[in-house]
């Protein structure tokens, strides 16, 4: 939607009368209201995210001794949280992968 916006905004404007470009500034702010709505929609994402990863990893890391697990083999096996939230991680890429523009993809990614 925000790619499109100017191209709608240029297009309105050679259409309407000089008198009417006024209310192109209504779509400026619609362009500035769904940008603050994504960044914020973006932001409570990493902090679900964050608090799940925080509240289910916790235990684990304090019990787990990765010397110990490190020695005990030459593969890397990840333990159960970590391989559940990496099919999660997953699953939610594919999702939001035909929901999002690339760049808010590459974003939720990182």
């Amino acid at each position: 939607l925000s790619v499109i916006l100017p191209h709608l905004r240029a297009a309105l404007m050679a259409q309407l009368p000089a008198k009417q470009h006024t209310l192109l500034n209504d779509l400026d702010r619609v362009k500035e209201d769904f940008s603050e709505h994504s960044e914020k929609c973006l932001a409570k994402f990493v902090s679900i995210v964050g608090g799940i990863v925080e509240r289910a990893l916790a235990p684990f890391i304090f019990n787990t001794n990765f010397d110990e697990r490190a020695a005990a083999s030459d593969e890397v096996v990840l333990c159960k949280f970590l391989n559940g939230i990496v099919t999660n991680v997953q699953k939610m890429y594919s999702v939001l992968k035909n929901l999002l523009p690339l760049n808010d993809l590459q974003d939720v990614s990182l």
